[in-house]
């Protein structure tokens, strides 16, 4: 789809594209469900710009089958887009050599606004589900040895401090450009611990913080 408005993509199956199987440029008002695509050469599914589209209940397996594809995700994101919605999809890599690097992927240029990822399965992708401008920060000054777990995301996620740390700083790879709030709890209930985000870390600090396994959140562009 280029510059399409009002569009609906549904019920198809692509196997083995050359390239992306379902390119969705500069569109808006795309809805983009219960389709297939097995053993795309780059993405299963491409975002490249535009506004609000809903992509829900589509199967990716084994994308990236061309070892040049510069889009790493099942579902691949690049461009501004606005309005978006990605639910109940099933992204996953059963090959014995997995070439889908990512479930869920966008390159680092790519700026986003309302946003909303929902319960998607994300299962064997080589790196990880989430990577590029969704994937997690990093995670230091938090000990020797923390932990953050694979599911986490660039808006949301779960830390284990190492023990004896009384501060961990996760830093995003791609800051954002704002943030309007965050939140951090842990799942012991120790109270006291602070925080403080910015658009390019969220500093977690409390005396006893070593050890704690805490989910955090924020919301920014």
């Amino acid at each position: 789809a280029n510059a399409a408005t009002g569009l609906t993509i549904t019920g198809n199956r692509s196997y083995n594209a050359l390239g992306n199987s379902y390119d969705i440029y500069q569109s808006n008002n795309v809805s983009i469900t219960g389709n297939v695509a097995v053993n795309s050469g780059s993405a299963g599914i491409g975002i490249f710009g535009g506004s609000a589209h809903n992509v829900t209940g589509n199967t990716v397996s084994d994308s990236g089958q061309w070892s040049s594809a510069s889009f790493l995700g099942g579902i691949s994101f690049s461009g501004s887009s606005n309005n978006d919605t990605i639910t109940g999809n099933i992204v996953f890599d059963d090959q014995g050599t997995h070439t889908q690097k990512y479930g869920i992927w966008g390159n680092m240029a790519t700026t986003y606004s309302n946003l909303t990822i929902g319960a998607n399965t994300l299962t064997g992708n080589l790196t990880g589900p989430f990577g590029g401008v969704f994937g997690p920060p990093s995670v230091t000054n938090c000990g020797t040895s923390p932990n953050i777990t694979a599911t986490s995301t660039r808006q949301s996620g779960t830390v284990t401090a190492d023990s004896g740390a009384t501060t961990c700083t996760l830093t995003w790879g791609n800051p954002f450009s704002s943030v309007t709030g965050a939140t951090v709890s842990d799942r012991g209930g120790i109270s006291g611990l602070g925080y403080t985000p910015s658009t390019t870390t969220l500093v977690v600090t409390g005396a006893a913080l070593g050890g704690t396994t805490f989910d955090y959140s924020i919301a920014g562009q």
